[in-house]
């Protein structure tokens, strides 16, 4: 069969001169499956749920796919979430930043301690493999105030002796701030 241009969209005409008209037939709908709701699904297949009950479905179906197989779905990649799972789970949006602050932290030997500015607290204490002992808020310049306070205790770099004023300036962070939350 040979496309009839003349006879229009969809038109086939056969050698003998039979004419053939076919059909667009448009992609069935897929409707959520939750419920009696039938509004448009918005996952991918074998889930079909719409937007109003995506989360709701994957908190029932979490429990059903065992804690295994949701940890691996938390720690793939956005593209095989979505190739495996189809997107129906969301992580939760993580804070990994907080007001930059000056720190105080000291090495786990307990020797020297380093005072420095992060946005980062508790990822520069794993890297730093240090305590934190105190922080307060500001960023460079009062780091840079903080380093000439306690100037006579430098050792190199960032570092600082655990001087009897040093640790009289942490003991009074600690009282007026708190112990510092690892954010």
């Amino acid at each position: 069969m040979a496309m009839d241009g003349a006879a229009g969209r969809g038109a086939y005409r056969c050698g003998c001169g039979w004419r053939a008209h076919a059909l667009d037939q448009k992609p069935a709908v897929r409707r959520c499956s939750f419920g009696d709701c039938r509004t448009v699904a918005v996952t991918a297949e074998p889930l079909r749920f719409c937007a109003d009950h995506e989360k709701a479905a994957a908190s029932k179906l979490g429990p059903l796919a065992g804690a295994l197989e949701v940890e691996l779905y938390l720690n793939s990649s956005a593209s095989t979430r979505y190739r495996r799972f189809g997107d129906a789970i969301h992580r939760p949006a993580k804070i990994s930043r907080h007001r930059p602050v000056v720190y105080y932290m000291q090495r786990v030997d307990g020797g020297l301690i380093k005072i420095g500015t992060s946005t980062r607290l508790r990822k520069r204490s794993r890297e730093l493999d240090a305590k934190v002992l105190a922080a307060e808020p500001g960023s460079k310049p009062e780091e840079g105030r903080r380093h000439r306070q306690f100037e006579r205790l430098h050792d190199h770099d960032e570092w600082f002796r655990p001087g009897d004023d040093l640790m009289a300036h942490i003991a009074e962070l600690v009282e007026r701030y708190g112990r510092p939350a690892l954010i």
